[in-house]
């Protein structure tokens, strides 16, 4: 399909429908501790920008060190100990 050359916001979709289930699930998991809600909304925001910086940080560091998925998926299977097939 290859939505990432065909449709060009499809990564920008992504990032946010991420940053969202990840504020989501952080705005779950403490809103039994009884905040109000708009603490519960400047929590989630504040981690989700958090979050959301650290990810293009990371991810400006990967395309800086020149990888490509092809060679990121060599070097994760390496980590695991998976051998790659012989040519």
């Amino acid at each position: 399909m290859n939505l990432y050359d065909t449709f060009e916001q499809f990564d920008d979709i992504l990032h946010f429908a991420n940053w969202t289930f990840l504020v989501a699930a952080l705005v779950l998991f403490v809103a039994p501790q009884g905040l109000a809600r708009w603490n519960l909304v400047l929590l989630g925001s504040g981690f989700g920008a958090i979050a959301i910086i650290a990810w293009e940080a990371v991810e400006w560091v990967v395309q800086e060190m020149g990888t490509t998925l092809e060679t990121r998926a060599t070097g994760w299977k390496r980590l695991a100990g998976v051998r790659p097939p012989n040519p």
